[in-house]
């Protein structure tokens, strides 16, 4: 018989087990134990005072604990114990991950390769927003949208529209761009970041070719009131002011109550950028941008119940003044853009003995955005509404998903994940062709097994069918294995097919301006791919007393009919969307993290080539590679008050073969854009244990802009340059926490 439960406040009887840090006595909450008795398996994560329900154990067992930033303890229980003591580890970090899992479970026991950044790593960075800390992870590369305000990403070479967001679990609607935007998620309601690069697919679905990315908010607090305030104050450039430069301000409140197994949170950010002028006279290069982000959570963990209510809200205003037209009377278009959304999630899950977990989740999503346009009078100051084509614009988006997942834990060798993903959307607007709502849905059905053929070998084969009401959906495999061929290396590998539908804003939505004709295509057709990636790395081996950790990745992605922008063949002055016939990337990417003393050191190194069907019309068939590097150095004093940090980027060169969209001529041409790097340092000093400053330059090579030659899928509002950042800033983040 399998037994797994999920303990929340310690609200225990019976016999118990404390698990404690061996150097100071204190109570570890949140340990995860594995044992085994008589060929069955059970599971436990200990509550926050560090205790585990011991009534099931029937001695003897091998009893298993797992807790991040400690060495994981494997022992055989002879007799019961009321209290176990957990060694920290400086040397290796067993976290704990939940993305695409069967139960929370170690990094080295996952068959994916899973990539953390916990919230001590993120604090690294002095970021403003998610895109600071996402620039500088190996493989995402940025591209900024000075005109609409944005940041977003591709991974492996694949698109952002292609790599799925989730927070806590659930993807994150409310866009119109399919490009997910991390400039609109604040660092300070994330706990962790859980990366799995290559197709989930088969387990998430539609957005998830390229990969997954988690947020996970912080649940978990020690007994009492928790209250974490931040203020963080950076220049734009050399300007700095009142009225210039980043003023951003966040409050975090939670109270844990102790007698009951219940925990209430919740916190707002304001995010406030004055923008950045640059060359223009009245114009802004950099749009001035006014965030407000608001949260609340309830957490209601009994016993065997996990069950959570979560409200997210975000409202956004950028305001982008225009450029003065005429001399005798001086007419400027200033466009303000307001974005709202609400997200509302539900989550519910439940322990069953003898069986596993079952867990289901609702998300509602209420987006909307406006674009309002003004003409304003400079001589008198008057304004009017704008009655130019496109100058009035409200969109909005409703979405409704809903994920359960049955995790049945046959035995410590057999594993099964079965469930069932719905999502509905619903879209209006006047950027809608025909002004007519449209409305799209998706099930989908997937089923995994996980076999243990040992402590070395691990396979998990799995399958997905999907309807879509527009769309035909094939059966997707998936299969992947994990080999630890020695007790300091794993291997993995992973193969797979992917699918993606075209979303509503890719048929039925169209954009003009001065510039641009944009037009939805409803012919398009769903793109489908193939991925396979191999992924080799070491637990930790020393090199002269001090840990070395090694990983490298080999990856080949195959994307058939894949969308990016083209001439419409109906009239050769719009440009729409269309399947382009395939798409390949190939690389590999390299890490190591090396420890010395108080020092870690972590190089990187990828290289990524694009093949797409322009390639085959040029003389040169092969892959255009670009290279990407990174660097970082963290260092921390003995008595843990004073830190430091860099943070260095290099972007080299990305060419690729295409054609220019904004081009009547169509004729294919090698585009590239031009290599730059980013250098970010800072130091921080904790003061009284509650108080902690950080004082920061970004930027510190002061890149601003590169050379960017348009490219097959583009589009250019600004010609031949692609905008990197308004220059050099400093910046100054003070943090207090008190838990009471």
């Amino acid at each position: 018989m399998l037994l797994g439960f999920l303990l929340g406040p310690c609200v225990l009887q019976g016999q118990e087990i404390a698990v404690v840090d061996a150097k100071t006595g204190e109570s570890l909450p949140h340990v995860y134990a594995e044992w085994t008795a008589d060929g069955e398996r059970h599971f436990a994560v200990a509550c926050e005072k560090g205790k585990i329900q011991a009534d099931e154990m029937n001695l003897p067992v091998v009893l298993t604990l797992t807790y991040v930033g400690y060495q994981t303890l494997v022992d055989t229980l002879e007799e019961m114990v009321s209290q176990i003591r957990m060694t920290p580890s400086e040397y290796q970090f067993q976290e704990v991950v939940v993305t695409g899992q069967f139960t929370p479970q170690s990094a080295t026991r996952s068959v994916y390769q899973v990539r953390t950044l916990d919230r001590e790593e993120m604090s690294a960075y002095g970021a403003r927003d998610m895109s600071d800390i996402m620039v500088h992870q190996l493989n995402f590369r940025p591209r900024q949208d000075v005109r609409m305000g944005t940041t977003s990403f591709s991974l492996q070479g694949i698109s952002g529209n292609n790599l799925l967001i989730l927070l806590d679990g659930v993807p994150i609607n409310g866009r119109t761009s399919d490009d997910f935007d991390f400039g609109q998620i604040s660092p300070q309601q994330i706990d962790r970041v859980e990366i799995v690069e290559g197709p989930m697919a088969v387990l998430y679905g539609s957005n998830a070719m390229a990969g997954v990315v988690n947020l996970i908010t912080r649940r978990n607090y020690e007994a009492g009131w928790s209250i974490s305030a931040q203020i963080h104050e950076e220049s734009a450039g050399t300007e700095y002011g009142w009225n210039k430069g980043t003023h951003n301000q966040s409050l975090q409140i939670a109270r844990n109550f102790e007698s009951r197994p219940l925990t209430v949170s919740g916190g707002i950010t304001r995010n406030l950028f004055h923008g950045y002028q640059g060359d223009f006279k009245r114009a802004m290069l950099w749009k001035p941008k006014e965030q407000l982000i608001g949260n609340i959570h309830l957490q209601y963990r009994p016993q065997f119940w996990d069950i959570s209510l979560r409200l997210d809200h975000l409202f956004e205003e950028i305001f982008a003044p225009g450029e003065p037209v005429g001399t005798v009377r001086p007419i400027a278009l200033d466009d303000t853009f307001e974005t709202r959304r609400t997200f509302y999630q539900l989550q519910a899950g439940r322990s069953l003995p003898e069986f596993g977990r079952i867990e289901t989740k609702f998300a509602v999503t209420d987006y909307e955005r406006e674009k309002i346009q003004k003409a304003v009078n400079l001589n008198t100051g008057s304004t009017q509404m704008s009655t130019a084509e496109g100058a009035q614009d409200h969109t909005s988006l409703f979405g409704f998903q809903n994920r359960t997942v049955i995790n049945y834990l046959m035995d410590e060798k057999l594993s099964a994940q079965m469930g069932y993903d719905f999502e509905y959307e619903k879209i209006s607007g006047g950027r809608l062709i025909d002004g007519h709502s449209r409305s799209l849905y998706d099930l989908g059905l997937f089923l995994s097994f996980e076999k243990r053929f040992s402590e070395l070998l691990s396979l998990r084969p799995g399958l997905r069918y999907s309807y879509n009401n527009r769309h035909s959906s094939p059966v997707i495999p998936s299969l992947n294995l994990k080999y630890d061929f020695h007790p300091d290396w794993q291997f993995r590998t992973a193969y797979s097919h992917s699918y993606r539908a075209p979303s509503l804003r890719e048929m039925y939505f169209e954009f003009f301006d001065s510039n641009h004709r944009i037009i939805g295509n409803e012919d398009l057709i769903p793109e489908s791919g193939r991925h396979f990636n191999i992924h080799l790395s070491n637990r930790s081996f020393n090199i002269a007393g001090n840990p070395l950790q090694l990983s490298t990745e080999l990856f080949y992605n195959r994307i058939k009919d894949q969308i990016t922008y083209g001439r419409s063949t109906q009239n050769i002055q719009n440009t729409t969307l269309i399947n382009q016939s395939l798409f390949k990337s190939q690389g590999f990417r390299f890490r190591a993290d090396y420890s010395w003393n108080n020092f870690r050191f972590s190089p990187s190194f990828a290289l990524t080539g694009r093949n797409n069907i322009y390639s085959q019309e040029s003389e040169d068939m092969g892959f255009l590679y670009s290279p990407e590097a990174g660097f970082s150095v963290r260092y921390r004093t003995d008595d843990q008050q004073w830190s430091f940090a860099l943070n260095y980027q290099f972007y080299g060169e990305q060419p690729v073969y295409g054609i220019d969209v904004e081009d009547i001529s169509q004729e294919v041409q090698l585009a590239s854009v031009d290599p730059f790097q980013l250098l970010d340092l800072n130091v921080s000093r904790t003061l009284w244990s509650d108080l902690r400053m950080t004082l920061g330059v970004r930027n510190l090579l002061d890149v601003t802009d590169i050379n960017s030659t348009p490219a097959v899928g583009t589009i250019h509002p600004f010609g031949d340059v692609e905008y990197i950042s308004y220059g050099r800033s400093i910046f100054l983040t003070i943090n207090y926490s008190l838990n009471k």
